[in-house]
């Protein structure tokens, strides 16, 4: 039930973030650009994607070959991120920056976020564990 519920809420963030990106780049483009410039709200950042990336890891350390190893993953995934933008922030902004300045390279990013959104949506709404 919770992993159903896990898969649900990363995917509706992931799906929701694509299809913004997606739709509305230019927005995207600035958000990244005062990311690499507001030393406050990436440090921000770094510590909520640490943060969630260390529950998920907490509470859902799973490495089965299964579906909620995605979990898993994510959570890593999430810690690591955290962890390299407190580390190593202008390295983080270094990739906004490049992220910004090439907008294939960004609608690329986000037809992948909602792709991968949509099925982690399918998992938690129509597969069993």
């Amino acid at each position: 039930m919770i992993d159903a519920l896990i898969f649900q809420l990363i995917g509706l963030i992931y799906l929701a973030v694509g299809i913004g990106i997606l739709i509305h780049p230019e927005f995207y483009k600035k958000l990244l650009a005062d990311f690499s410039q507001n030393l406050s709200a990436s440090y921000l950042g770094g510590i909520i994607a640490l943060v969630i990336g260390y529950v998920l890891v907490f509470y859902h350390n799973t490495w089965s070959y299964n579906w909620p190893v995605i979990i898993t993953i994510i959570g890593w995934m999430s810690l690591v991120k955290g962890s390299w933008i407190l580390i190593s922030p202008s390295s983080a902004f270094d990739m906004a920056k490049a992220l910004k300045r090439n907008k294939v390279y960004l609608l690329v990013c986000g037809a992948i976020l909602a792709v991968f959104g949509i099925i982690l949506m399918y998992i938690g709404f129509w597969v069993k564990f």
